[in-house]
């Protein structure tokens, strides 16, 4: 019952940040009522996805998660590990997002196929580098910590595609 009782501010705390940064994440891209074909992709917006990205990714888990005496140090030099690796596989995802939006009126069978290809093997590349973090930090950290780590990510993860899917015709 007291692990409950300490869970509860992990999971206000995430919501909070959570709520707060989805005002801030990815502001003016393109609205759900706006046509594709009426959008101008400004050479900014790759820019400011992914620092709005990683900036949500931090404050998510810097805001939740509790480590004991001793492991910060250890945990944060493998987390800013993580963001590196992870921003090397989904770099594309900016990319991927402006291929849609720009074909989007005229896209092909053969082009939907080959972005939902593309989507696909990105994020099955980000959860199988996940998973490696995941046992890492449970091996040189503690498995609780992984725990934390794992569930920050993938609620962070589902606010960004919600955005996402928000945002894109």
């Amino acid at each position: 019952a007291s692990d409950n009782v300490q869970r509860i501010p992990i999971v206000k705390r995430l919501i909070a940040t959570v709520v707060l940064s989805a005002a801030l994440l990815l502001p003016g891209a393109v609205s759900a009522q706006q046509g594709a074909g009426d959008f101008e992709f400004p050479p900014e917006f790759i820019e400011a996805l992914q620092k709005e990205v990683g900036t949500l990714r931090m404050d998510a888990m810097q805001s939740t998660i509790q480590l004991e005496a001793g492991e910060a140090s250890t945990f944060w030099a493998i987390y800013e590990q993580y963001l590196i690796d992870l921003e090397n596989i989904v770099g594309g995802r900016a990319e991927l997002i402006r291929d849609y939006i720009v074909q989007f009126n005229e896209m092909t069978d053969d082009q939907a196929i080959a972005m939902g290809q593309r989507a696909i093997q990105m994020r099955m590349d980000q959860m199988a580098l996940t998973s490696r973090y995941f046992d890492r930090i449970a091996k040189e950290v503690s498995g609780l910590t992984a725990g934390q780590f794992y569930q920050i990510e993938n609620q962070v993860q589902m606010l960004i595609d919600l955005r996402l899917a928000m945002e894109l015709p």
